[in-house]
């Protein structure tokens, strides 16, 4: 798979590459309050991701670009392949790596918020000792009208 040179990627938000005579392309956008990665083997969209940070949205793009190249380098496309089957495949090894990306993602947000939790935990005791005695309130659901 070849990539189109650099000068062509600061005017065009997609990321054009070349499987033989097969034209796909990446791209990259937002989308309503998050931002989604999506990689075209031809006309057919073959993966999709959405995101709600967008620094985990560029990091993927980056990724995933490094793994449509190591996947094309291990499993070189040969021209009597049917194109089904190439894009199949190919979609199956972007999404295994993407869950694999997402896995570390949350496991850095979960580390992240537990420490957060637990530093507020602490903090809502020192609050609810001094505070306590003018009553407490709990959540009830809205009453239908």
């Amino acid at each position: 798979m070849k990539k189109t040179p650099k000068m062509f990627k600061k005017t065009n938000p997609r990321e054009y590459y070349y499987l033989g005579n097969h034209k796909c392309y990446s791209m990259y956008s937002k989308s309503g309050n998050g931002y989604e990665v999506s990689f075209f083997f031809g006309k057919d969209r073959i993966f999709y991701g959405n995101f709600i940070h967008e620094l985990e949205a560029r990091n993927w793009y980056k990724a995933m670009s490094k793994h449509l190249m190591t996947f094309t380098r291990k499993y070189a496309y040969a021209p009597g392949t049917p194109v089904e089957f190439y894009k199949n495949f190919c979609r199956s090894y972007l999404y295994k790596m993407y869950y694999q990306y997402l896995d570390t993602a949350f496991t850095s947000h979960q580390r992240t918020y537990g420490k957060v939790f637990n530093m507020s935990t602490k903090k809502y005791q020192t609050y609810y000792k001094k505070y306590s005695h003018a009553g407490n309130f709990y959540m009830e659901k809205a009453k239908a009208s």
